[in-house]
């Protein structure tokens, strides 16, 4: 098992320094019996190991609920024609891909006890990942919304019910392993009386995965409340706006001001522990949600032309993490970022929830969020803008120095859909302009999550140039606020024949739309569901 040796190697060896270069793979593992619980375990929390690659304000007027009216004409069309791509699915073949997503939704759907009672929400693939996490779970809510709003609304509330003293929402949040497991062990018992031994031996290989994942997840999280130490992207304000309007009136200010506090606490933690000069800092690449990007190699210390995989997770990702939890969850020298994507999210989630306060009977707070919400746009401006690349980068702790990080990547253009840019800002049209170019990002199959251009660029690695559906969702709703309907509709209409042709894959080959990894992958059906929703009303004149 070369994954497990990996695993014995890393452990055993003395962590690299920020900065360093990966080291070579050890020969003679020398602690193997105590490490043997990391490498099934690590495949999961990681979501990596299998498969090509590895893993794990006001909404927009096409996706999320549009908006009373619109603002301005659309700007003629940009960019160079697009790459050739499949035609648009027609309606028969969106409605089955719709019955798909829904089917999906529904056999991940999963609860267990929880500290705080039934835990009820969508496990991201039940077999793979049967635990919750907290951008998957917001993308869940936004799908389920369409058509079960009540499971929508507990999707969040178990989401919340995770959340530390502190007012930190944790980025996963695990059942015991007892729980879990003991459907393998039925599992293997029926199987065994049926003399079904393949069967068998995956129902042994998952109860024994779960032990060992439980193992893991008490050394690297908070045992206490078995959830992580991190966060995640910060969407689960605009999730909950979106999820409040598919309910009944009634119940829509109800549930608004149940979940007000403790989304505003978990918002004001991040004002609290993780504004850096006025931005917001990650301390873990797992707390993006794009976990191996290129973009954090230089914070890493990779070089992406000898980047691999499992190393790359063990000498660099398991070290930065251990490291910050050795801070007391504060602050780390291994690994710290202001991403473009992550004060995207801050600033448009701070005029969501601000929306919040205002339905739940605080609009004093209401307007506080929102002079928050522009302190914070004016920083992203000031300190992430570059004018002489007419691009937005992200800021690395590279050498002890915040340092612009060079990748090019479609979450520059993510201030298209978090509020960013006016109407009319003539950077709207660059970075349209860019996003729509074919030998960049405007593939078959777009977007990737790294440019072509770029080195580093993988049709097949996880986060290195794959094309994932949440990615397409907010570019789609970028674009329409800033009134480029067709460059949207595009995107959205290739994003859904991409899922047909590859499946409800976790991510897909922005050439080819061939699916990897999780094979029922919640979000993707959940944001099927959305897209088709949207495309629905474009078509529906003066919707």
């Amino acid at each position: 098992m070369p994954i497990l040796l990996a695993a014995w190697v890393a452990l055993s060896t003395p962590s690299a320094p920020a900065g360093a270069p990966l080291p070579p793979p050890a020969r003679d593992p020398l602690e193997a019996p105590r490490l043997a619980h990391i490498s099934l375990a690590l495949a999961s929390a990681e979501r990596a190991f299998d498969g090509a690659g590895s893993r794990r304000g006001e909404p927009a007027a096409v996706l999320g609920s549009p908006p009373p009216g619109r603002r301005g004409g659309a700007p003629a069309k940009v960019g160079r024609p697009p790459s050739p791509a499949p035609a648009a699915l027609g309606a028969a073949r969106r409605a089955a891909l719709v019955r798909r997503a829904k089917a999906v939704l529904e056999a991940n759907r999963e609860s267990f006890p929880a500290t705080t009672g039934e835990a009820r929400f969508t496990a991201p693939d039940k077999e793979r990942y049967p635990y919750q996490w907290l951008w998957d779970s917001s993308f869940h809510a936004i799908g389920l919304r369409h058509y079960d709003p009540a499971r929508a609304a507990d999707e969040l509330r178990s989401l919340l019910a995770a959340q530390w003293p502190n007012g930190m929402i944790p980025n996963m949040v695990h059942a015991r392993a007892d729980v879990l497991a003991s459907r393998h062990w039925k599992a293997l018992h029926e199987a065994a009386r049926e003399r079904r031994p393949g069967a068998a031996l995956r129902a042994l290989r998952g109860a024994v995965s779960l032990w060992f994942q439980d193992k893991l997840f008490g050394a690297l999280h908070n045992a206490a409340t078995r959830s992580s130490g991190i966060t995640q992207p910060p969407i689960v304000a605009e999730a909950a706006v979106e999820v409040s309007r598919a309910l009944a009136p009634g119940a829509a200010a109800a549930f608004l001001r149940e979940v007000y506090p403790p989304l505003r606490a978990y918002y004001d933690w991040i004002d609290r522990e993780r504004l850096r000069d006025g931005l917001m800092v990650i301390f873990h690449s797992w707390e993006s949600g794009t976990d191996n990007s290129p973009r954090f190699d230089p914070v890493y210390g990779v070089d992406p032309r000898r980047y691999e995989e499992t190393r790359y997770n063990l000498f660099k990702k398991l070290p930065a993490l251990l490291a910050f939890k050795g801070s007391g969850w504060r602050s780390s020298s291994r690994f710290a970022v202001k991403g473009v994507d992550m004060n995207s999210y801050y600033h448009k989630n701070l005029l969501a929830l601000a929306r919040v306060a205002r339905d739940a009977g605080r609009p004093d707070e209401g307007a506080e969020l929102e002079g928050r919400a522009r302190e914070l746009k004016g920083e992203i401006i000031r300190q992430l803008w570059d004018p002489a690349r007419g691009a937005f980068r992200d800021l690395g702790l590279v050498g002890g120095r915040w340092t612009p990080l060079e990748t090019e990547t479609p979450f520059g253009f993510l201030p298209l859909y978090a509020g960013l840019l006016d109407r009319g800002d003539p950077r709207v049209a660059i970075l349209v302009e860019r996003l729509t170019d074919p030998a960049k990002f405007w593939t078959a199959f777009p977007v990737p999550t790294v440019a072509l251009s770029e080195r580093s660029f993988d049709p097949k690695g996880y986060w290195r140039g794959t094309t994932w559906l949440n990615v397409n969702y907010f570019l789609a709703r970028g674009l329409a606020e800033h009134g480029y309907a067709a460059e949207s509709r595009e995107l959205m209409e290739r994003s859904l024949a991409m899922v047909e042709r590859g499946g409800m894959r976790e991510y897909f080959n922005p050439r080819t739309g061939e699916g990897y990894r999780a094979r029922q992958f919640s979000w993707t059906a959940a944001l099927v569901i959305e897209l088709d929703e949207a495309l629905r009303r474009l078509a529906v004149p003066g919707r």
